[in-house]
């Protein structure tokens, strides 16, 4: 019989795997870069106040990518609205499955 614990751990492992289903957007900052140079960036991106960076790995490619939009239209609207921050030259909506 599991206890209440595991119990625990199983819903969680079940609304992550339910999370990761459900597609959603996000502004890509960086692409083709390695998984230890994107967590030096998110590090970076954090230390100036964008904590809502984060690594994404997906098919053996790695993405520096800002927050989770429910619409592509949200993720445009954001990311239009931060044109003028450096940091987001040449970024790009994506759709994360």
């Amino acid at each position: 019989k599991a206890s209440g614990n595991d119990k625990h751990a199983e819903m969680r492992q079940n609304e992550e795997s339910e999370e990761k289903r459900a597609p959603y957007y996000s502004i890509v900052m960086a692409s083709r870069i390695t998984p230890k140079n994107a967590e030096a960036y998110v590090e970076k991106l954090h230390k100036k106040g964008l904590t809502d960076a984060y690594v994404n790995s997906c098919g053996g490619l790695t993405k520096v990518v800002y927050k989770k939009f429910a619409t592509r239209e949200d993720a445009n609207r954001t990311m239009n609205s931060l044109k003028g921050n450096n940091l987001f030259d040449g970024s790009w909506v994506v759709e994360i499955k």
